[in-house]
């Protein structure tokens, strides 16, 4: 089904990007730039504890 609703392959969305002419229709997968360097982007873990109550 998506094959018949999104033919163009990795081969011809390079291809399109290289010289956009035209619409294309693709699904195409890309990798954020951060993944490599792990939790880039992501802010820090903080552990909160509840107070204990005075007596």
């Amino acid at each position: 089904m998506l094959r018949n609703a999104l033919p163009a392959d990795g081969r011809a969305m390079a291809a399109w990007l290289g010289a956009p002419r035209g619409p294309i229709a693709a699904l195409s997968f890309w990798p954020r730039n951060d993944e490599a360097r792990g939790s880039a982007g992501l802010a820090p873990v903080r552990r909160v504890r509840a107070r204990k109550p005075a007596d």
